[in-house]
């Protein structure tokens, strides 16, 4: 979990923010636009652009760690914006039990 003073700056700046629980990095992301959510829910069916759009997705909502950083991560575990992005829209579509915390 990232410190206090991390979150509290994270919340000011970007408003409600969520921790996904269980990755090897704290990874933080923030409500995404109304036509980010849709046009990952439209591309995310399409196996073919799926990871794309799970990339695409995440480029726009994580706000920690910092994108140069996201980026690096994205080298070396490849399919981790497919999770982060399954989080993201678990938690946007109400589910209650997610890895997701409301910070």
């Amino acid at each position: 979990m990232l410190p206090e003073d991390k979150i509290a700056e994270l919340k000011q700046k970007h408003g409600d923010v969520w921790e996904i629980e269980g990755l090897i990095v704290p990874v933080v992301f923030k409500r995404p636009k109304p036509a980010e959510a849709e046009r990952f829910a439209v591309s995310g069916n399409d196996e073919k652009k799926r990871m794309g759009a799970a990339k695409e997705l995440c480029s726009r909502v994580v706000v920690h760690p910092e994108l140069a950083e996201w980026n690096k991560l994205t080298e070396e575990w490849p399919l981790l914006p497919f999770k982060v992005a399954g989080e993201v829209a678990e938690v946007m579509s109400g589910q209650a039990q997610t890895d997701a915390k409301k910070l």
